[in-house]
């Protein structure tokens, strides 16, 4: 059995108890004594509440560039990730659909029949050569079409496509061929219409303070930002 003696502190030579100087620094702050698992924290070592400083809670706001964890509503780098998907198809994405709108309404809708390459989508004032297909959904009639030999050449934002299939073609690649949904209000008739469309060719269009026109053929991926086309097109 354990005795102890009275110890009249104030006689003690502190040299040899150096802990018990008045002037000690105060000990370091172990993650444990924020309660994170050893005594002096939370109960039990739980987080405390409101999550860890800075924000859980939320999906870690402003975390990993800007993309949330909570169901990626923050996007990649502040971008919405539906749109920035929609307009970087791949190979694994064939058969998949995709709302083409930016209002996510799904009145213009692409299904994916074929891949394109490169990075780049076409922006206002590009051109682009284009195959379509245009009838009524269902067994409608059909429309109109261009020929396969011969791509209508087009200007992105010069309203030269049937109503909302622009709306497709600048999520779209090089080489990329949709199916296009367009709802009957978008369409301006009595039911959807249906537009098997292919991107062949698209190109950047720039003036030079000469006036000259210059234009480029945009197959390879580019060096610009991305931004959404949707963005783009408000």
């Amino acid at each position: 059995m354990n005795t102890f003696s009275k110890v009249n502190v104030d006689q003690l030579d502190l040299e040899e108890y150096p802990e018990l100087k008045e002037d000690q620094p105060a000990p370091a702050v172990r993650a444990g004594d924020q309660g994170f698992g050893s005594p002096g924290g939370t109960p039990g070592g739980a987080m405390p509440p409101g999550g860890m400083p800075g924000g859980m809670p939320g999906g870690m706001p402003g975390g990993f560039g800007g993309m949330g964890m909570d169901g990626m509503d923050g996007g990649i780098g502040g971008i919405d990730f539906d749109e920035w998907k929609t307009t970087a198809c791949e190979l694994r994405d064939v058969g998949k659909t995709f709302d083409c709108t930016q209002e996510k309404s799904n009145k213009v809708t692409k299904k994916l029949l074929a891949a394109g390459v490169g990075y780049d989508n076409p922006r206002k004032g590009w051109e682009a050569d284009v195959l379509y297909v245009s009838k009524q959904a269902g067994d409608g009639p059909l429309l109109d079409a261009t020929y396969e030999s011969e791509p209508q050449r087009i200007v992105i934002g010069g309203d030269e496509l049937p109503a909302g299939v622009e709306k497709a073609l600048i999520t779209m690649r090089v080489g990329e061929k949709v199916e296009v949904r367009v709802a009957a209000d978008v369409a301006g008739g009595n039911s959807a219409l249906l537009h098997t469309l292919t991107l062949v060719q698209m190109y950047e269009v720039a003036q030079l303070l000469g006036g000259a026109i210059v234009k480029t053929t945009r197959t390879k991926p580019g060096e610009n930002d991305y931004e959404s086309p949707q963005v783009r097109a408000g």
